[in-house]
């Protein structure tokens, strides 16, 4: 009776150390699940915080959405809001609307500029994504593609130095995404100016189509296409809207399909 009930005691005993095992296992699992994900989230490349990233307002000549002011430091004329201006009519790569803007052969280019919700600081590396594209009509601009430059500020259309350039953007009428990164200088920077850039020493006439701007998530690299669907048979009013039902179209109205402006005759 007594070998019995202390070999009861012992397996008790040998359960609970199993039980304390198991906990403390348990335990470490957790503490270094939650340690990596802290270290993965701080291992983040931090995202500039944007006004309006999507770019969205109202279609319109020489105006730039809400959140964004227009520059006139390189020319007298200021940014489109897309589509359907100067027969451009990609459709968005984000929401409803995107910036557009030219450069000139006379060495003028339009610009924009926006101040930031929080502050870049100084020294620190920034990355995130954006769209980019130029379009084949833009009422003739668009002899050689421009870059896209970014420049630092601490006011409105302020260029202290350059942050970030893209590569030439020669893709017509589809998107590509770029991964933009940068580290700025040790002053903290409150403003961000776009504008085309010249890629040779004679300017000429060019265009930019620029649309959401998005957190870098750490796996783009280079370089991605947004291509549209070749065989694309959605109809638009010139305003670039989709429009659901060709029946809806009045009489005698311009519609683009398959990227061609076309009149209505009749049903």
């Amino acid at each position: 009776m007594y070998y019995l009930l202390k070999k009861k005691i012992m397996n008790l005993q040998k359960e609970k150390i199993k039980d304390r095992i198991a906990d403390s296992a348990i335990f470490t699992i957790m503490v270094l699940f939650f340690l990596l994900i802290s270290l993965n989230l701080y291992s983040q490349t931090p995202y500039p915080q944007f006004q309006n990233p999507s770019l969205e307002d109202v279609v319109g000549v020489g105006v730039v959405p809400w959140g964004y002011t227009k520059c006139t430091v390189g020319g007298p004329s200021s940014p489109d809001i897309q589509p359907g201006i100067w027969n451009v009519f990609l459709q968005p790569s984000d929401g409803f609307s995107y910036v557009g803007m030219i450069c000139r052969a006379n060495g003028t280019w339009e610009s924009f500029t926006t101040q930031l919700n929080t502050p870049l600081m100084g020294g620190t590396q920034y990355a995130f994504l954006v769209d980019l594209s130029s379009s084949d009509k833009y009422f003739g601009y668009n002899d050689s593609p421009p870059t896209l430059r970014i420049w630092a500020g601490s006011s409105n259309c302020d260029k202290l130095y350059v942050l970030w350039e893209s590569a030439p953007v020669s893709n017509t009428n589809y998107w590509r995404t770029d991964t933009a990164t940068f580290q700025t200088e040790e002053k903290t920077i409150t403003h961000l100016t776009f504008e085309p850039g010249y890629t040779t020493s004679l300017p000429y006439k060019g265009n930019v189509l620029i649309d959401n701007i998005r957190p870098y998530n750490g796996t783009v690299v280079g370089i991605e296409d947004i291509r549209m669907d070749e065989k694309e048979t959605k109809i638009y009013d010139i305003l670039g809207r989709e429009i659901e039902n060709w029946e809806s179209i009045p009489l005698n109205t311009l519609y683009i399909e398959g990227g061609e402006k076309k009149v209505k005759y009749s049903f």
